[in-house]
């Protein structure tokens, strides 16, 4: 980025927008007006003006004017003075933002008249085409900086800054334009199944959801759709009547009431949109999940299988296929993460500061790059213009909508004045943050106006990254430190691992039917969510992971090993170990039984049994075939109960073994002795015998 760009583009940051925050996490809904004026004076707001004029067009503008003082004011006039057109884009931020505006062009006011205490008052001014000199406007298009002051015995009270566009009829090579706008909020599904109150109120009238939709449905622009299938599911429990968490009470909601009926409003309104022609539905990764940081902490499964379960879940819930292949990240992508989403992936949306981008020009580069990879090859990149992603993140500027869209309308035509004649197809894409806050009639406006420019041709992303010329240099992926503290805690995410493998091993271990893993695995897909970064609402992420990682402790802890008498095996060549078990859980566990390693017995069977324990207090015994390798004495035999694969051990046990065999060996010794013995004793009485009647005949002899 140029330093001249960059000053642009601190100077719209400040002046629009700064920094838009979750949306029903972090800040109230709304926010204030970016503009200041002294408190009780007039106000002025822009209703309505024709922002684009054809050769011929007349300016006509209608403004209100509100009193909020005390008493009733007069004296009032309204002054439009139209300025000399910008000559690039920069001229044109720095008019609008900073209010460098250039010299004269031309001029006409109206006076408004008395505006009561509290009252409004509109009035209309207006200029002819003839009167501008755009009646033949030869070399005169372009973008004018229009500026509105509201006055009194000339006194700036207040103060609009927009512009208007004379464009030609008809142009040869427009720029072709996508807009992308992602459909999704803050999570209302607690971890129990019942919904906390943001969500029903993001789709009641006037909500966040309800704006994004009735706006969307009120253009005809071929506008690109990015939905996110966690959203998508909740909508879709509402609907059907739910459980309200409210101040702690819950309270049953039917599918009559109108908080349901408002979810099933806005999914159809959403649907109706989607099925429009022309228009384009992305699937966001599910949650979406924080994917990055999934990679990171070693799950980097979990986080493929975001990507393809968000664009499954979308279409299932909404009967169109999105796009595939075109990954929006929630914020930001790094090396690994990429590497591991390249076989569901060939396309990636990410705005500038998520790439290391060469030193360009002046000129808006193209919104299509080629993004190389850490393997060599090249992806492609689409990146939403920098300066209007700043302008759409959502934050009202106080001047009306006609006016907050006209900013982004006319810098698109500044985009294309930059190069009017330019010989290759060009294109801009516009995408408010997926966490963007809509203003009633901004989006359609500017929409509507967008469909309607002769310098725009609307177009849906995938033909944008088609139809537009690439530009030369490729890019480098950009992770910001900013993004990595953003993550979900390594400690979280340790956790969803645990949980994740507790749930596998508990698939195995409940019957083929049961119902409790499927529901527990969408439990964990939710938990990595982006929405769970923010400590308002990562306890219920925690939730979700604690209420799995219970239920897998609650079967295993229902698994127990019975403790008997000691067994006794007399038999060196073969003998029976026995292992009672009993379960007290609902329904039949699948379970592995195994016995650990032993020096002391051999199982001519094998040491491992996979059985089905059933219910109840009946115990269910299983016995080992063995063969005494080390007769004799008593011995604690370890057991392991594991699920069928072995993945998890669910409990274990000890069976006292006593030995009361005698070896061969042992029986030879015994019997070589007892020998030896004998001889020894005959051997003794012989000699004792021999020395009494040697003793005998000496003392006759004598």
């Amino acid at each position: 980025m140029t330093p001249r760009r960059a000053g642009a583009a601190l100077l719209l940051l400040c002046a629009l927008l700064v920094g838009a925050s979750p949306a029903a996490v972090a800040q109230p809904d709304g926010g204030g007006p970016a503009r200041a004026t002294a408190a009780g004076a007039p106000q002025l707001r822009v209703v309505d003006f024709t922002g684009v004029l054809r050769p011929g067009d007349d300016v006509a503008i209608r403004v209100t004017v509100r009193n909020p003082g005390p008493g009733a004011t007069d004296g009032l006039r309204v002054l439009a003075t139209v300025h000399r057109k910008t000559f690039s884009r920069y001229d044109f931020e720095q008019a609008v933002d900073a209010g460098a505006v250039g010299s004269l062009w031309d001029s006409f006011a109206v006076d408004v008249g008395l505006v009561p205490s509290g009252g409004i008052r509109e009035v209309e001014l207006g200029r002819t085409a003839s009167e501008l000199g755009f009646s033949r406007p030869d070399d005169r298009y372009g973008v004018y900086p229009l500026r509105l002051e509201l006055q009194r015995d000339g006194e700036v009270l207040d103060r609009v800054t927009t512009s208007v566009v004379l464009a030609p009829a008809s142009v040869d090579r427009p720029v072709r334009t996508a807009v992308l706008v992602g459909v999704d909020h803050a999570p209302g599904r607690l971890a129990d199944g019942s919904f906390a109150p943001r969500l029903p109120d993001a789709v009641r009238p006037g909500g966040r959801l309800d704006l994004i939709a009735r706006e969307l449905d009120a253009t005809r622009f071929p506008v690109t759709v990015a939905t996110s299938g966690y959203l998508l599911d909740q909508l879709a429990d509402i609907a059907d009547g739910y459980l309200a968490t409210d101040a702690g009470r819950k309270v049953e909601i039917g599918a009559e009431q109108r908080p349901a009926r408002h979810a099933d409003e806005f999914l159809v309104r959403l649907g109706s949109v989607i099925g429009r022609t022309g228009v384009e539905q992305l699937a966001l990764p599910y949650g979406p999940a924080d994917l990055v940081a999934l990679v990171r902490a070693g799950l980097a499964q979990e986080a493929v299988r975001h990507v393809t379960e968000g664009a499954a879940s979308v279409e299932r819930l909404t009967g169109s296929r999105p796009t595939p292949g075109i990954l929006w990240p929630p914020d930001g992508l790094d090396v690994p993460t990429l590497a591991q989403a390249s076989g569901a992936v060939d396309t990636v949306v990410l705005p500038e500061r998520y790439l290391a981008v060469p030193a360009g020009s002046d000129l808006t580069p193209s919104p299509v790059r080629r993004l190389r990879t850490a393997t060599g090859s090249e992806a492609t990149v689409i990146v939403p213009d920098p300066f209007l992603d700043q302008a759409l993140r959502g934050r009202p500027s106080g001047e009306g909508a006609a006016v907050d869209a006209q900013r982004i309308l006319a810098e698109t035509a500044a985009v294309y004045f930059e190069r009017p004649f330019a010989p290759a197809r060009r294109g801009l894409l516009l995408a408010p943050p997926q966490d963007f806050e809509p203003q009633p009639d901004v989006l359609s406006t500017l929409l509507n106006g967008l469909a309607a420019a002769p310098w725009i041709d609307p177009v849906a992303l995938s033909q944008l990254e088609r139809g537009v010329e690439r530009a030369d240099e490729p890019v480098r992926l950009r992770y910001p430190p900013a993004s990595r503290r953003r993550e979900l805690p390594p400690e979280y995410l340790d956790r969803v691992g645990q949980a994740r493998g507790a749930l596998g091993s508990l698939a195995l271990v409940l019957p083929a039917d049961d119902s409790t893993p499927g529901r527990y695995d969408a439990l964990l897909l939710e938990a990595s969510s982006v929405w769970y970064r923010y400590p308002a609402l990562q306890g219920e992420g925690g939730a979700r992971v604690d209420t799995v990682l219970a239920t897998a402790d609650g079967v295993s802890s229902a698994v127990t090993v019975l403790e008997g008498p000691p067994v006794t095996l007399t038999s060196v060549d073969e003998g029976q170990i026995p292992v009672t078990l009993v379960s007290t859980a609902a329904v039949p566990l699948r379970v592995r039984v195994r016995i650990a390693p032993t020096a002391k017995f051999a199982f001519t069977d094998g040491a491992q049994a996979d059985l089905v324990l059933q219910p109840g207090p009946e115990p269910t015994t299983i016995s080992f075939a063995t063969r005494t390798l080390i007769p004799g004495g008593t011995a604690p035999i370890e057991v392991v109960v594991e699920d069928p694969e072995g993945v998890r051990v669910l409990t274990a046990g000890t069976v006292v073994v006593r030995s009361t065999a005698n070896s061969p060996v042992a029986l030879l010794v015994t019997g070589g002795a007892g020998v030896f013995l004998l001889v020894w004793w005959v051997r003794d009485i012989l000699r004792r015998r021999r020395a009494r009647v040697e003793d005998t005949s000496a003392r006759v002899a004598a």
